[in-house]
């Protein structure tokens, strides 16, 4: 019986516990709690499950030829805040596929609650060169090893929302 009681109150403890920090999870939809740090859940390769655009489904145009993939990259110096991305996406499914790879940079904003993708594409208008930067903030409701779903306002009308998923390998 003494075995039974010294065993039941670190567990009980434990569990109490785990229901406290459920409502602390810095995303909506979780997890709860993980291994890895936010940074290392990004890093991988992302794939379109799931794309809408003001609750309009649009995932069929993500995963035209060639597949839409988003490569999140960590920067291995600890003393610079930003880290490499590269986007591999089709422009607007066109008859001709034409595929852009758009390269930049992303940090987490200092709550973690949400991730800035900055990239600067170059064009020409007319005859001179022009460097085009574009920053994106998005909102992250679920960072998970395999799963990101993160969303935005575009031009304060259209909301965007993604969610991703990675090979845990």
């Amino acid at each position: 019986m003494f075995m039974k009681r010294k065993f039941l109150h670190p567990f009980l403890v434990l569990i109490a516990l785990l229901f406290l920090t459920g409502g602390c999870s810095k995303y909506d939809e979780g997890p709860m709690f993980s291994l890895y740090s936010k940074e290392k859940r990004l890093q991988g390769r992302w794939y379109f499950s799931r794309v809408l655009y003001n609750d309009a489904d649009s995932t069929d145009s993500y995963r035209l030829d060639p597949v839409h993939a988003i490569e999140f990259l960590l920067n291995p110096d600890r003393d610079v805040n930003w880290s490499a991305y590269t986007w591999n996406h089709n422009m607007g499914g066109s008859t001709n596929n034409v595929s852009l790879i758009e390269y930049g940079f992303w940090r987490l904003t200092e709550d973690l609650d949400s991730l800035l993708m900055v990239t600067t594409i170059k064009t020409t208008r007319g005859e001179d060169p022009v460097s085009d930067t574009t920053e994106y903030s998005w909102k992250i409701n679920r960072l998970a090893y395999t799963e990101l779903w993160m969303e935005r306002i575009l031009d304060d009308t259209t909301k965007i929302e993604w969610q991703l998923w990675k090979r845990l390998y």
